[in-house]
């Protein structure tokens, strides 16, 4: 899985190179530390893709065991064309909230 890169102390740039799967986003171990993501609880968060796609979305995101971020189904649909056509891109992730949920908010 490819590395990310702390951009501020609650915001991280993923990459798509060596992606094995879309479900998945490890944090970064820094930002991760500092916003305190647990596993197994739901986070505030904004996922954007580089500006050129035009793309964001604020949810609640599961925390995976191994402090990774959980994408459902409808966002892994939205992004795959671009992930496995722009290798060199990313998306970045920001804790927008320090408030954790033990479920999804509905």
């Amino acid at each position: 899985m490819a590395r990310s890169q702390a951009l501020t102390r609650n915001k991280w740039k993923a990459f798509f190179r060596d992606r094995s799967g879309l479900r998945l986003w490890l944090a970064n171990n820094e930002v991760a530390k500092n916003c305190k993501l647990r596993d197994g609880r739901y986070r505030y968060l904004k996922v954007e893709l580089e500006p050129k796609y035009q793309f964001s979305m604020t949810d609640w995101f599961r925390i995976t065991s191994g402090k990774e971020v959980s994408f459902r189904k409808e966002l892994q649909d939205r992004i795959a064309d671009i992930v496995a056509r722009d290798k060199d891109s990313f998306l970045t992730i920001e804790v927008l909230s320090n408030e954790e949920k033990n479920a999804r908010p509905q």
